[in-house]
C-alpha cells in the first residue's frame, strides 16, 4: 500500500513539472512568434511602461518628420512666390530706367505706364493667392510681429519724421523721454512745446525737415502726424490722402479723433502747413481771437487751434490756450496707444505653426510679411513722367531690398527645417535602437529555451506514463 501512495505522489511530482514545463513553452513560443520579449506587463511591468513610452514615442518622431517635410513644402511655394514677384520687379526696375531716359516721347512714357501697371496687378495677384492647402501665404495674414506697412527708406514702419523741424512760437521746447506724457498713460513723445510761465504754447507747422523720398504729393500719402493732449491720454490725428483735395473728421471718439487731410495738390512740402490749415478751414468752424484773428479750430475740449502767424501770413502755427500752463506734444504718425485705429496690415497675427518635436512647444514659427505692392511701398511708383521714372527708380530698388530679405528668411526657415528633420530622423532611430533593447526577444536564446523545455515536457509525459504503469500493475497483483 505504501507502494501505491508513493507511486501516486511521483505521479503528482511529475505532473506538476509537466505543467511547469509547458508552461515555460508556452511562453518561449510567443516570445519566439512575435518577437518581442515584453509582450504584456506581466513579462516586467517597468520594462513594459518604458517600452510603451518609447513606441509612443517612435510614432510621434514619425509624424515629426512628416510635419517638417510639409513645413518645408509650404515655405517652399511662398518662396516660389518671392521669386517670381522679385523678377518682375528687375523687368519694372528696367521700365523706370528706360522711361527715366529722354529719348522718350510722352507717349512712349505713358505705353511704358500701362506695361508698369501690368506688372503691379501681377504681383497683387501673386501677393492675393499664392497659397499651401488652402492657406495664403503672401498676403500679410503671417506677417511678423512688428512689422508694419513699410515706407520707402524706412524699412519696416509707417513713422516718418514729419515734425522734425517744428519749433516754438510761443513757449520753450523740450524732447521727452520715452514713456508716459504728462498725465497721459504710455505715449512716447518726440517733441513737446511748453508754456512753463503762461497759458499759452504755439508751434510752427514746419515740414522742412520731413524725411520724404519721392514726388509729392505720393510721397505722403496715408503720412502724417498726431497731436497729444499734455495733461490726458487724447489725442488729434492727422493723415495725409494724396487721392484727393477734399479733407474730412473721422475717427471721433470723445475729445479725441483725426482728420485726413486731402493734398492732392501739394507739389512743394513748403505748401503743406498751408493745405493743413486750408483743409481745416473748410471742415471746421472758426475760433479767432485778438491775437490770432485766422485761427480754425481743431479740438474745441483743449483748444487746440491752427492759424495764420499774425507777424508772417506765409507761416502757419498750431496754438493751444488754457487757464495754466499748456503743452502742446507731437509725434509723428504711427501708433498712438490703442486708440488710433490700426490698419488691417498692422495688426499683429499668430504664425504658422510647424511642430517639430513631441512635446507641445517645440515648433518653427513661420512668419512671412505680406508682399503686395501697398506693403512694399511700391503703389506709389509711376513711370508716367520722367520725374516720376526716377522717383520710381528708387521705389522699386527699395521694394526688391524689401522682397530678398523677405525670400531671405524664407530660405533660413527651410535651413531649419531641414535641420529640424535630420535630428528627428537620427532622434527617431536612437529611440527604435533603445526599444529594440528592452522589447525585443534574443531569438537565439528563446529557441534554445524552448527546445530544453520541450524536451523536459516530452521526458515528464514519459515519466508520467511509466508510473501510471507501475500503479497498474501492483493493482492487477491485488485481484
Amino acid at each position: 500500500m505504501a507502494m501505491v501512495v508513493k507511486n501516486n505522489m511521483s505521479a503528482v511530482n511529475t505532473l506538476n513539472t509537466l505543467n511547469a514545463n509547458n508552461s515555460q513553452m508556452s511562453k518561449s513560443l510567443k516570445k519566439v512568434s512575435s518577437g518581442m520579449r515584453i509582450n504584456s506587463a506581466s513579462d516586467g511591468t517597468s520594462e513594459y511602461a518604458f517600452s510603451m513610452r518609447l513606441r509612443s514615442l517612435e510614432g510621434a518622431y514619425g509624424q515629426d518628420i512628416d510635419n517638417a517635410k510639409k513645413g518645408n513644402d509650404l515655405v517652399s511655394v511662398a518662396e516660389g512666390g518671392i521669386q517670381v514677384i522679385i523678377d518682375i520687379m528687375r523687368e519694372m526696375k528696367a521700365m523706370a530706367l528706360n522711361s527715366a531716359n529722354d529719348s522718350n516721347t510722352d507717349l512712349d512714357r505713358q505705353t511704358l505706364q500701362k506695361d508698369f501697371a501690368k506688372r503691379m496687378e501681377v504681383i497683387s495677384d501673386i501677393a492675393a493667392t499664392t497659397n499651401y492647402n488652402g492657406k495664403l501665404l503672401l498676403n500679410g495674414d503671417y506677417a511678423r510681429p512688428g512689422n508694419v506697412q513699410p515706407v520707402p527708406g524706412t524699412p519696416n514702419t509707417t513713422v516718418r519724421k514729419m515734425t522734425s523741424a517744428f519749433s516754438p512760437s510761443t513757449g520753450t521746447t523740450e524732447v521727452r523721454p520715452p514713456g508716459k506724457s504728462n498725465g497721459g498713460s504710455g505715449y512716447v513723445t518726440d517733441k513737446a512745446f511748453v508754456a512753463k510761465n503762461g497759458s499759452q504754447a504755439a508751434a510752427y507747422v514746419d515740414f522742412s525737415g520731413a524725411q520724404i523720398a519721392g514726388v509729392l504729393p505720393d510721397a505722403l500719402h496715408d503720412q502724417g502726424f498726431v497731436i497729444l493732449c499734455g495733461t490726458c491720454d487724447q489725442y488729434i490725428g492727422f493723415k495725409f490722402d494724396a487721392k484727393t483735395t477734399e479733407s474730412t473728421n473721422v475717427s471721433q471718439s470723445g475729445s479725441s479723433g483725426e482728420f485726413v487731410i486731402g493734398i492732392k495738390n501739394v507739389t512743394d512740402i513748403n505748401d503743406l502747413a498751408k493745405a493743413i490749415y486750408e483743409g481745416l478751414k473748410s471742415i471746421q468752424p472758426s475760433a479767432a481771437d485778438a491775437t490770432y484773428p485766422t485761427a480754425v479750430q481743431i479740438n474745441s475740449s483743449h483748444n487746440v487751434r491752427i492759424a495764420q502767424d499774425p507777424s508772417n501770413p506765409n507761416k502757419y502755427v498750431i496754438v493751444k490756450q488754457t487757464s495754466s500752463s499748456s503743452y502742446l506734444q507731437f509725434y509723428d504718425r504711427g501708433r498712438i496707444d490703442e486708440r488710433l485705429p490700426v490698419p488691417e496690415d498692422e495688426k499683429i497675427r499668430p504664425p504658422l505653426i510647424i511642430h517639430t518635436g513631441p512635446k507641445q512647444n517645440q515648433y518653427v514659427p513661420i512668419y512671412i510679411n505680406s508682399m503686395s505692392p501697398i506693403a512694399m511701398g511700391l503703389n506709389v511708383a509711376s513711370v508716367s513722367s520722367r520725374n516720376r521714372a526716377i522717383a520710381a527708380i528708387t521705389y522699386v530698388d527699395w521694394a526688391l531690398e524689401y522682397a530678398l530679405d523677405e525670400q531671405t528668411f524664407m530660405g533660413s526657415y527651410r535651413q531649419r527645417l531641414f535641420e529640424a528633420e535630420e535630428n528627428l530622423v537620427t532622434a527617431q532611430e536612437n529611440t527604435t535602437a533603445t526599444k529594440s533593447t528592452v522589447q525585443d526577444a534574443d531569438m537565439a536564446k528563446e529557441m534554445v529555451t524552448y527546445t530544453k523545455n520541450n524536451v523536459l515536457s516530452q521526458t515528464a509525459q514519459s515519466m508520467l506514463s511509466q508510473a501510471n504503469q507501475n500503479s497498474s500493475g501492483i493493482l492487477d497483483l491485488l485481484q
